[in-house]
């Protein structure tokens, strides 16, 4: 197994058979990782622990038994010299009334548009098109255009809307003016509500996930794979036979790692795109 972030570790820690996990860096966890100033632990990257899968729930807190302190999110967005609460698609009643009858009224005349199917995919080509189609050209001016354009550093126009299915909180105009009178908001979005350890940092998952640690071997950075002789080599000059490889190094990485692929291979490794947090 490449890599001993969280999807290496939990490879090896579900996996009924032998596995030896391989990791460059000196310590497990990747981006899940923590390091203590005077006493007090700090992250690598911005962590919460949210679940969609009552297994993965179970697992740690059960399982693990990781203590956690649970959250009720309360997010705002810094837009314009105001704080408008998250997400912001629903409180834009908090903007003056000049720009909360602009957005208003761009909105409900996307939703006239829209129709019936209007929450079909497939209606929509880009982001963009999706954007402007669900909340209206002026939001989507004002904020999405600018907010994603800086977040995925790539042309709205051809980026795909698919991911926005489970990322993106929906709202309709019976929510956005239950909120405009005094209402409140519901718990929108896929984060509501989370958790984070009691007593330690982000770690203490990926530390949980160690079911053999004589099993993990540090400081081993690829340097090339064979996939026709299923040999990896390191930097440090270490050579492993494998029988079945697994790799959770991000793919536009491993693809620049694999010795003499096939051509189809490497032009399909040439055309990924990706962000990344380092």
């Amino acid at each position: 197994v490449l890599g001993a972030g969280l999807a290496g570790l939990s490879f090896a820690y579900h996996f009924p058979g032998n596995s030896a996990l391989y990791e460059k860096e000196a310590e497990i966890g990747w981006l899940c990782r923590s390091f203590q100033v005077e006493g007090h632990p700090f992250d690598y990257n911005a962590h919460l622990l949210h679940f969609r899968s009552g297994y993965v729930k179970k697992l740690l807190f059960e399982k693990f038994c990781i203590q956690c302190n649970q959250f009720i999110r309360n997010a705002v967005v810094q837009f314009r010299n105001r704080q408008i609460s998250y997400p912001f698609q629903a409180y834009i009643s908090q903007f003056s009334a000049k720009n909360y009858h602009r957005y208003m009224q761009d909105f409900v005349d996307a939703q006239m548009r829209r129709g019936p199917c209007g929450n079909n995919a497939f209606l929509y080509g880009s982001f963009e098109d999706w954007a402007e189609g669900v909340f209206g050209k002026e939001l989507y001016k004002d904020f999405f255009k600018p907010f994603n354009r800086k977040f995925w550093r790539y042309n709205l126009k051809k980026l795909t809307h698919l991911w926005t299915k489970d990322f993106f909180p929906m709202v309709n105009l019976e929510e956005i003016l239950n909120i405009r009178f005094g209402g409140k908001g519901q718990a929108l979005g896929y984060n509501p509500l989370f958790w984070y350890p009691v007593h330690s940092g982000i770690d203490v998952v990926a530390n949980a996930f160690v079911k053999d640690p004589h099993s993990i071997f540090l400081c081993h950075t690829v340097k090339t794979v064979d996939i026709k002789r299923k040999i990896v080599s390191f930097e440090n000059g270490e050579k492993v036979h494998y029988d079945t490889l697994v790799t959770s190094i991000p793919l536009i990485e491993f693809g620049r790692m694999l010795s003499r692929p096939p051509g189809s291979i490497r032009r399909s490794f040439q055309q990924l795109r990706c962000n990344s947090l380092l």
